[in-house]
């Protein structure tokens, strides 16, 4: 459960979702739990994560109640404008309990979440917990799974059985497991699995990314913090260099959002206990920010912004 202090700051940034309420555009689940990670501490990320969005400079325009969003000074644009957010709380679990029970209501959870046309953002937990959300886009067709992680080889066991799992399900047709690298024990491609390596990242772009993705198909997103090099995400069970660079993914979210229909993001396996100064915690706030800002944009058809990103005023 949350803590006092956080539950305020949600109340006041991020309204809770009752029963009986309308929808809105993007719904957060936590998921802490760790059940499924060989090192613990990814159970408390959903609560740390949520403690630095609450102190982003989230805007709304008083007299309207409408959301003015977050202005993102890099692309002198504002981003998420007039998109409305509620937190759905966290997904319970009990020490000793099997995880596919977790899971199990981490589907309910999001699948709830998607039938009020809700976009769902799943905050975890360890790698596993994005099966969850996966599973829950089962009755909406087909799906490909972008899977950002550093590690995707039988030596990488949590990371490894769960994209295979991934992988497996019938609505999957295609996993790609991008940010792979030489010092992760990457796998070859498997049944259902394309590997998009750092290297061809940085030669391709997002063209590497793309290519691989079937055309037709709307695609989900998960990431785990790990994909990136540990001098910008430190904070994880285990690091491994000749990562992605933040810029370097935020600008990867932003091109596959204007390439693709999302469905829905998770962001996994940050470990606040392991994270100097929250450095880690603070970049998965960012790249969930800048996710959604081109996810949910290409949902609503909001790209008719003006030159300076002010979009219109009502």
């Amino acid at each position: 459960s949350l803590g006092i202090e956080t539950a305020i700051q949600r109340q006041i940034k991020m309204p809770l979702l009752w029963a009986g309420t309308r929808a809105v555009d993007v719904s957060v689940i936590g998921v802490p739990c760790d059940l499924g990670a060989e090192i613990a501490g990814a159970r408390d990320a959903p609560l740390e994560i949520r403690r630095r969005t609450a102190g982003f400079a989230y805007e709304c325009d008083f007299a309207t109640g409408r959301p003015l969003g977050w202005y993102d000074a890099t692309h002198r644009e504002r981003v998420l404008e007039g998109v409305t957010f509620a937190d759905l709380g966290d997904v319970r679990f009990h020490y000793g309990e099997a995880l596919d029970a977790v899971l199990e209501r981490t589907t309910e959870a999001t699948r709830g979440a998607l039938d009020q046309g809700s976009f769902p953002v799943v905050i975890g937990g360890d790698r596993t917990v994005a099966l969850g959300p996966i599973r829950a886009l089962a009755d909406r067709g087909p799906v490909a799974v972008v899977w950002a992680s550093a590690v995707g080889g039988p030596g990488t066991a949590t990371a490894w059985r769960a994209a295979l799992r991934a992988a497996a399900l019938p609505h999957v047709e295609r996993l790609v497991h991008v940010g792979a690298r030489d010092t992760a024990a990457a796998a070859p491609a498997a049944d259902g699995i394309a590997v998009v390596t750092v290297a061809e990242l940085r030669e391709r772009g997002t063209a590497a990314l793309v290519d691989v993705l079937p055309p037709e198909l709307p695609c989900y997103v998960s990431l785990d913090i790990g994909a990136l090099d540990p001098a910008h995400a430190p904070g994880v069970a285990v690091p491994y260099a000749g990562g992605l660079a933040t810029a370097e993914l935020t600008a990867l979210l932003r091109e596959l959002g204007g390439h693709r229909e999302v469905l829905g993001m998770d962001v996994c396996d940050v470990a606040p206990a392991r994270d100097p100064g929250l450095v880690t915690v603070a970049t998965a706030a960012h790249l969930l920010i800048a996710g959604l800002g081109a996810f949910v944009r290409r949902a609503r058809g909001d790209d008719d912004q003006d030159d300076n990103g002010q979009g219109e005023r009502e």
